[in-house]
């Protein structure tokens, strides 16, 4: 960024009846409307010779205009980017910090979630698939022959 030192403030303050006061949009409205009058100007008067658009070219609002931004608009318009980049890195930096946060509550909550009701699930089915294999250990064979289904599963249980 350059070097905003060389410039005086006070010199900044009065320049323009202190247009720089009210921020770098006004100085940049001032800049804008002293050349759309340059402008109609040149388009207005009709310019016979290289000599009348000399003096309009030279004149005091492209003198101004000159001055804006080879001084304070464009140190102006740097400032104003440097400082807008500057606090769109703080809230960069403010998300990442958010959204950090969020993703390891998110992370917290499937373990939780995992540990508290999935892990006691699978215990629970595991159990109960324990106890129905012992209950079809002491099926007697003679109702195995009967229920095929029940001897299919029994067979089942029995090559696992």
């Amino acid at each position: 960024m350059a070097d905003l030192s060389i410039f005086p403030y006070t010199e900044c303050a009065q320049y323009s009846d202190g247009v720089f006061k009210r921020g770098v949009r006004s100085a940049l409205e001032l800049y804008l409307r002293i050349a759309l009058g340059v402008k109609d100007e040149l388009l207005r008067i009709p310019l016979e010779t290289a000599a009348d658009v000399n003096t309009t070219l030279h004149g005091h609002a492209m003198q101004s205009m000159r001055h804006m931004s080879d001084t304070w608009l464009n140190r102006g318009l740097e400032t104003s980017a440097h400082l807008f980049e500057t606090e769109l890195a703080q809230y960069n930096d403010h998300f990442q910090e958010v959204r950090g946060g969020l993703a390891a509550m998110f992370f917290i909550a499937i373990v939780l979630l995992l540990v508290v009701v999935y892990d006691p699930l699978v215990r629970s089915l595991d159990d109960e698939f324990k106890k129905v294999r012992s209950i079809l250990v002491i099926v007697p064979i003679s109702w195995l022959e009967d229920t095929r289904v029940l001897a299919d599963l029994v067979k089942a249980q029995a090559t696992s």
